[in-house]
């Protein structure tokens, strides 16, 4: 097999990388043309491996496709520890991540049942943010995942800018989703339109403890906005 796929081997980048300890590295690899792509993991990209390398062998020591239901299930058991804030400073630890076994585990089941993936792709998706991106963590309780419900398409613990949306992002007490705690409504000025009209993107700067949120606008071509919401 090795033989049969070494030229496809041999082309292959590293695209991100996280230490496992001391002596470990989890890289995911793939085509150069995925290095720079802004989105995931390509579900139909078939030549894309996680590998561990070991620091001290100066060697890799297993490598496993994204497709990998083995990969799935341990990742499914442990995935606390698959994301930025498991190496990060102690008060940082105990953000509950999106990625919680249990809620981990219960987006697989409804997108299985969906049937609008096969297994394997479903299990890409999964796996899209193994290892993580680099980017700042915040550990705000609203973003705790065990803590509340919010749209983790629009706001997520990693500090990075998103699409802005046109509904307002609420953050719901998990298991009464009625119970909104705080809500933030796009307050910026109008958007550009046209068929042409730059892309918006915003930033959400949560404060650590207090209700305090900055929101960053950036437009290609026009001026920064922000704002504060504060919830008493």
């Amino acid at each position: 097999w090795f033989l049969t796929h070494f030229d496809t081997l041999a082309s292959l980048v590293v695209w991100k990388a996280e230490f496992l300890g001391r002596g470990h590295l989890l890289l995911a690899v793939g085509p150069p043309e995925g290095a720079s792509s802004l989105r995931s993991l390509d579900l139909q990209q078939q030549a894309t491996f996680l590998a561990l390398y070991s620091l001290p062998a100066s060697r890799v020591v297993a490598v496993l496709p994204y497709s990998s239901g083995a990969l799935l299930e341990a990742w499914l058991r442990h995935a606390a520890w698959f994301h930025p804030g498991a190496a990060s400073a102690p008060w940082q630890r105990f953000l509950t991540p999106r990625g919680h076994p249990a809620t981990a585990r219960l987006a697989v089941q409804r997108q299985l049942a969906q049937q609008f993936f096969t297994p394997a792709q479903v299990t890409r998706r999964a796996l899209a943010a193994v290892p993580p991106s680099s980017g700042l963590l915040c550990s705000s309780p609203y973003l705790d995942a065990h803590l509340f419900h919010y749209d983790d398409k629009a706001v997520s613990p990693t500090t990075r800018p998103r699409l802005i949306t046109e509904q307002a992002l609420k953050f719901s007490w998990r298991g009464r989703r009625e119970s909104v705690r705080l809500k933030l409504a796009p307050c910026f000025d109008s958007p550009p339109q046209g068929p042409r009209a730059p892309k918006q993107h915003v930033t959400w700067h949560f404060h650590p403890v207090v209700p305090f949120v900055l929101g960053v606008l950036q437009t290609p071509g026009h001026h920064t906005q922000a704002v504060i919401y504060h919830r008493p």
